[in-house]
């Protein structure tokens, strides 16, 4: 019989072992490092703070004044339906004038095949 090997051992081995050291970035700085203590300088994270918050602030200005666009393009809207109900009573009405044209050149062209074949023979 083979003899199993005790997972005491194992554990012992894995404990007793020290943790292994941060390995440094390119950089030299340690995850730890960056993470915790912070590769930015805390006035230099301020700065970046404020420009966040005012590129934010830009934003919701924006948001503003095209809320209050809203009523005009609302205005602008209600009269492109207008011409847009205006422009679909001229194709209804159009619409039966192009289907006879289209009538008409099937039929001529029908006739010109005809034509070409009394002409083959």
């Amino acid at each position: 019989m083979a003899k199993k090997k005790e997972p005491v051992k194992a554990v012992k081995k894995a404990v007793e072992k020290p943790p292994a050291p941060p390995k440094p970035n390119a950089d030299g700085i340690t995850l730890k490092q960056k993470f915790y203590k912070g590769v930015v300088p805390p006035a230099e994270r301020v700065g970046q703070i404020i420009r966040e918050l005012q590129d934010t602030a830009g934003m919701l200005h924006i948001g503003l004044e095209l809320a209050e666009l809203l009523p005009e393009v609302a205005g602008d809207a209600s009269d492109l339906a207008t011409v847009n109900k205006s422009l679909r009573s001229e194709v209804d009405v159009l619409r039966p004038q192009v289907e006879r044209y289209q009538a008409q050149i099937k039929a001529q062209q029908e006739e010109i095949k005809y034509l070409k074949i009394r002409l083959g023979e």
